[in-house]
């Protein structure tokens, strides 16, 4: 039966050669807490140690990203040219008008040569 160390202090005035028992007993839980101890920074050493790893990642990622946004930002292309501006339906027939007069006459010059080598 394993007793606390309280209770070894307690019959260590009693008992005297039990003294270096108790130095020794109280020695070796000294040593396996420190023990633990050494273990959980170990522990919290390599947590740390791939968080910090984590965090460089995350820093290179934000860094590719703003890298990124600012190649978005720009635009690949000129701007398209601004829409035409609205016209009246009398420029409108004008232009029309003018287009099939031309049409027609570059049409009858060009064939009227035929026609009078026919007669």
């Amino acid at each position: 039966m394993r007793l606390p160390v309280r209770e070894y202090i307690l019959f260590a005035p009693v008992i005297p050669a039990r003294s270096a028992v108790l130095f020794s007993l109280s020695s070796v839980l000294s040593l396996e807490a420190e023990l633990e101890e050494l273990e959980l920074l170990e522990e919290l050493e390599e947590e740390l140690e791939e968080l910090l790893e984590e965090l460089e990642l995350l820093l290179e990622l934000e860094l590719l990203l703003d890298e990124e946004s600012e190649s978005l930002d720009a635009p690949p292309f000129p701007p398209p040219p601004p829409p035409p501006q609205a016209v009246s339906i009398e420029t409108v027939i004008a232009a029309t008008s003018a287009t099939a007069i031309t049409f027609f006459a570059n049409l009858i010059v060009n064939f009227l040569p035929h026609f009078q080598n026919r007669q």
